[in-house]
């Protein structure tokens, strides 16, 4: 009867250790798996700022390029002319290819 209940503690005792054996395991799943999940969130994240900074990037740039447009849309618009002034009738008649 003995023998009996020292296999029935052993058995208990196996269970015991089994079943601590398993509570870490899972433990150090959840822990990983917890790791993971803030890699992945830091990860969007730093493509979140990334893609600002681009999109800051690409606004800035347009505007410089508007700014430099308004700049030379002056230039663009005076209407450079001969000491004789404008000509009435359009010049048909200039150089040709070589020259003549």
């Amino acid at each position: 009867m003995a023998a009996v209940a020292a296999i029935a503690s052993l058995v208990t005792a196996g269970v015991a250790v089994k079943q601590t054996i398993e509570a870490r395991k899972q433990r150090k799943k959840a822990q990983q798996e917890r790791k993971k999940a803030e890699t992945r969130q830091a990860t969007l994240l730093a493509e979140e700022e990334s893609e600002e900074e681009r999109l800051r990037r690409r606004d800035e740039d347009r505007r410089r390029q508007r700014q430099r447009a308004v700049r030379q849309g002056g230039q663009r618009a005076t209407l450079l002319t001969g000491p004789l002034g404008l000509p009435s009738e359009r010049q048909t008649s200039g150089k040709t290819l070589l020259g003549t």
